[in-house]
């Protein structure tokens, strides 16, 4: 994209406005709307498992709870205990898949206004899997804190 501009020594106020209309017009004249590219992936395997699993983490918490074998804390311990497990060992899959359903049916409009080269989502989605749940959903969330104008432009892991 090409911006013509020339800034004066002796900027005045009502120059400064003319400068940044121009500019921004010659912005909104030259602006090709990026394609906005939706994954072709099934997530529905992928939430069916988390589903089930949780069902069944579920129903293992009840059956204890209800049942006179532990006292009350002790299984209450216990089911906070595996949900915290069962967390742990799904948070990579659980976040991706977030994500992939997100690209999939978010507006164009809501996914166009990404300033940085590949989008944040598909950038997060990289971070995680480099990097691990934690240190990636870190990167993610730092960079989608700055995609905002005036940053921009190809931003690679």
């Amino acid at each position: 994209m090409k911006c013509n501009y020339k800034i004066y020594e002796t900027e005045t106020e009502t120059d400064t406005k003319f400068i940044e209309e121009s500019l921004v017009r010659q912005v909104k004249e030259n602006f090709v709307p990026k394609a906005v590219i939706r994954p072709k992936v099934s997530v529905k395997k992928d939430v069916l498992k988390l589903s089930i699993s949780s069902i069944i983490i579920l129903i293992l918490s009840v059956v204890l709870c209800v049942s006179n074998l532990l006292s009350m804390a002790i299984s209450l311990t216990f089911c906070i205990f595996i949900g915290i497990i069962w967390l742990i060992i799904n948070s990579k899959k659980l976040i991706i898949t977030t994500i992939i359903i997100y690209q999939k049916y978010a507006p164009e409009y809501v996914r166009n206004s990404c300033v940085f080269e590949p989008c944040c989502s598909e950038y997060m989605k990289k971070a995680i899997t480099r990097y691990g749940t934690l240190k990636g959903t870190i990167k993610g969330i730092k960079r989608i804190m700055r995609c905002h104008y005036p940053n921009g432009g190809i931003d690679e892991i």
